[in-house]
């Protein structure tokens, strides 16, 4: 039920604004780019939490060591770019 009124505020949506032009006349990419941001993040978000698990699984990594990897790191700087 809840998929059904999105599907139909974004045909409202459409229809009122055909070309997705704000009101200052300029097109609206932004949301696009969240949009595909979004996905990004989530994968990202997955790989470390993969990496993370890996870590304490296969090594025996305690947070602490988790915390202290290069590896880790380089994910974490690139997923606070992202936000």
């Amino acid at each position: 039920q809840v998929q059904q009124w999105v599907a139909r505020m974004q045909e409202l949506k459409i229809k009122e604004n055909p070309l997705g032009i704000a009101e200052d006349g300029k097109k609206d990419d932004k949301k696009k780019e969240k949009k595909a941001s979004s996905g990004e993040k989530l994968a990202l978000e997955k790989k470390i939490e993969e990496y993370k698990t890996s870590l304490r699984n296969d090594f025996g990594y305690s947070d602490k060591d988790i915390k202290g990897d290069p590896d880790f790191q380089e994910l974490q700087k690139e997923l606070a770019k992202m936000k």
